[in-house]
């Protein structure tokens, strides 16, 4: 999304160059500076909330691994594992389930809910 509008803000800057007067450049870039701080503000509300933005993936993920190890799919238990793990989650199994927890730029005390088993 930041992509799509640093892109729009070079087509209104290109467009504004090709009129002699303006008209409407100055609003469109007020629009798209708009859009990018309420952009900005979900990512970061995003980022601070993993259990409510990321949990609706992560958590579906650990139920499969854990279903995946009862039926003795090691393999793929690990696979999932490490594909959250490169997505910048960490998970940590006890005998209550598997906990998650992100790892990026938000405090590293906050966790997911277990999973369920």
């Amino acid at each position: 999304m930041a992509d799509v509008a640093v892109e729009l803000e070079s087509v209104i800057a290109a467009w504004s160059a090709d009129m002699e007067e303006d008209q409407g450049g100055e609003w469109a870039r007020t629009v798209l500076h708009g859009m990018i701080r309420r952009l900005a503000g979900a990512a970061g509300r995003g980022l601070h909330e993993p259990e409510r933005t990321l949990g609706r993936i992560v958590a579906p993920l650990l139920e499969l691994r854990t279903r995946l190890c009862t039926e003795s799919a090691y393999e793929l238990a690990d696979a999932v594992r490490e594909t959250v793990a490169a997505g910048g989650v960490r998970v940590r199994d006890s005998a209550e389930g598997s906990e998650w927890r992100w790892e990026g730029e938000v405090d590293d005390q906050q966790a997911g809910s277990p999973a369920e088993a």
